[in-house]
């Protein structure tokens, strides 16, 4: 499911583009800004396990500055590239 703002490619395509929330079927949500259809500049994907991402993305992956808690409470603050 997803809700927000979207645009249409050059070619005709319905992209997610802006502000937005998807919720995917595992039960993987994220709220953030979205850019061709992917998730870039800031958001927060959380987990069924609680784990969850607060940050900066790039073309869908961590990238950037941002916060990853794990469940047990836990936490790594810093910089993020290419998800790692």
């Amino acid at each position: 499911m997803s809700e927000g703002e979207c645009s249409r490619s050059e070619s005709g395509v319905v992209m997610r583009s802006g502000r937005g929330q998807q919720i995917s079927a595992n039960g993987v949500s994220y709220t953030g800004e979205w850019r061709e259809d992917k998730m870039n500049g800031g958001g927060t994907v959380t987990y069924p396990s609680g784990a969850t991402y607060e940050g900066q993305f790039q073309d869908n992956r961590y990238h950037g500055v941002g916060t990853y808690r794990f469940p047990d409470g836990s936490q790594y603050m810093g910089d993020f590239c290419d998800n790692r």
